[in-house]
Order: C-alpha cells, then sequence, then structure tokens
C-alpha cells in the first residue's frame, strides 16, 4: 500500500536486483536541491520506449515530474521506488479522478485507451512535430553542419546562426504585416 498515491515514498525498501536503485547515489540528490533551490519544477516527455521502473525511479529521485507514455496493458503493482510509475499509470489509464488500482483492474482495453487519449490531449503530449517543423526550416535554411573545430567557436557559430535565422523571420513577418497592411489600405 505504501506505493499507492497517500502512501509513504520514503518508507524503507531493500534494494532490487534487477535495476538500479538510485536512492543511494549522491548526484541525482543534489541535482534536485539545486533545481529546488531556483524553483525549477522540470517535467520529461518521453514516448514508451522511456516506460520502465529505473527511469521513473530515478526521475522520482531527482523531483521531475514523468510525462512518459505507458502501455495500455500496464498494471499499477509496484517494486522498490516505483510509487511514481504507479501515478502515472493511474493518471493516464485512470481516467480523470480517483481511480484506484481495483477500478483500473476493472476496465477494458478500449476504456483504457479512451482515458490515456484524454490524458494526452490534457498534458499536451505529442506535439513535437510542431518543434520539428522549425527544427527542419532551420536546417534548409542555413545548413545542418557546424564547421568550427573547437567547442568554443561550434558554440559561437551555432548561436551566430540562430541569431541569424531568427532575423530572417523577424524581417519576414514585417513583409507580411506590410503587405496586409497595403491590402487593407486598398
Amino acid at each position: 500500500d505504501r506505493w499507492l498515491p497517500g502512501g509513504d515514498p520514503e518508507a524503507p525498501v531493500e534494494a532490487e536486483d534487477d535495476g538500479y536503485d538510485c536512492r543511494y547515489d549522491v548526484a541525482p540528490a543534489r541535482i534536485r536541491r539545486a533545481l529546488e533551490e531556483r524553483g525549477v519544477g522540470l517535467e520529461l516527455r518521453g514516448d514508451g520506449g522511456y516506460d520502465a521502473r529505473a527511469v521513473f525511479s530515478f526521475l522520482y529521485v531527482l523531483g521531475v515530474t514523468p510525462l512518459i507514455t505507458v502501455r495500455v496493458n500496464s498494471n499499477t503493482r509496484a517494486k522498490g521506488m516505483d510509487r511514481s510509475r504507479t501515478t502515472a499509470v493511474l493518471d493516464q489509464l485512470g481516467g480523470v479522478g480517483d481511480c484506484t488500482c481495483k477500478d483500473l483492474a476493472r476496465m477494458t482495453k478500449s476504456e483504457r485507451r479512451a482515458n490515456r487519449k484524454k490524458w494526452r490531449k490534457l498534458v499536451r503530449f505529442g506535439l513535437r512535430w510542431l518543434v520539428e517543423i522549425v527544427i527542419s526550416a532551420f536546417k534548409r535554411v542555413l545548413g545542418e553542419s557546424v564547421r568550427a573545430l573547437l567547442p568554443r567557436t561550434a558554440y559561437i557559430e551555432v548561436a551566430t546562426k540562430i541569431t541569424a535565422y531568427n532575423h530572417l523571420q523577424d524581417v519576414g513577418d514585417e513583409a507580411v504585416g506590410a503587405v496586409r497592411a497595403a491590402r487593407v489600405a486598398a
């Protein structure tokens, strides 16, 4: 019960043999403290390839909200520090409201799929294509290679390309605005 929503995530648990137990690693705790001091809340959006206990456990230790699609036939049985995966499964597949593990077990696959579809719309999951459009346009206009050899100069080259691309976008926006204004005046 301690891994269900409302359970005690700090309860002692024996380390698993089959995965990475990140509770004993010092680096994630430092990263989490640094993020909390800065007031930064992070999310990790990932496809089903990231649906693994170790990933959810690591994100839990870091304090990162996992927005990872879980499999439709996922269950809520948890091992180790897996409370965040249980919560993700209930949020995605259980639908809106207080869904319990028993409610989820009674649901059909089509109900789970419908609930996951609602969740994807709610958290705006699956909008990567918007970013891919911008990256594709950037590469088409300014090329996809960096010619600088040193990391410092490569950084400067990429920053310069980004500045030039943003300037091109601004010039284009001004030109479109001028054409629209001329059309309205005519």
